[in-house]
């Protein structure tokens, strides 16, 4: 019995800890630290575990992190609504490299007599 109520009690502290990885922008201080002031005391190597020990738990912090992925992608289409010039030049320096809308820095290097090109991509 006893052990049935300590997994009880670890299956309560992984779904409150994705909620509070949801709440945090999957910040796990933070998260541990919301948790502690709800009277649940979490170390983050117990989080740490569960993602490596347990496929559902980590499913579960993956959705969280897209969760937070599509809200925050969400408040940068406003931003690019409301005429944000840094927003708009954000996104087309991620989403929009493959249109070519990338800053390239290109370094070229002489070796004896052969050059040597690096591109480094910004």
């Amino acid at each position: 019995m006893a052990k049935k109520k300590e997994q009880q009690r670890t299956t309560d502290k992984k779904v409150a800890m994705i909620k509070a990885l949801g709440t945090t922008f999957g910040n796990v201080s933070d998260a541990i630290r919301l948790l502690d002031e709800q009277g649940l005391s979490l170390g983050r190597t117990a989080h740490y575990t569960w993602l490596q020990d347990d496929k559902d738990y980590q499913q579960a912090v993956e959705d969280a992190a897209d969760k937070t992925l599509d809200l925050v992608e969400k408040a940068l289409i406003k931003q690019i609504k409301n005429g944000s010039v840094q927003a708009t030049t954000f996104y087309l320096k991620t989403k929009g490299r493959v249109r070519g809308y990338n800053e390239r820095q290109e370094v070229d290097i002489t070796s004896g007599d052969d050059p040597i090109s690096i591109n480094i991509n910004i």
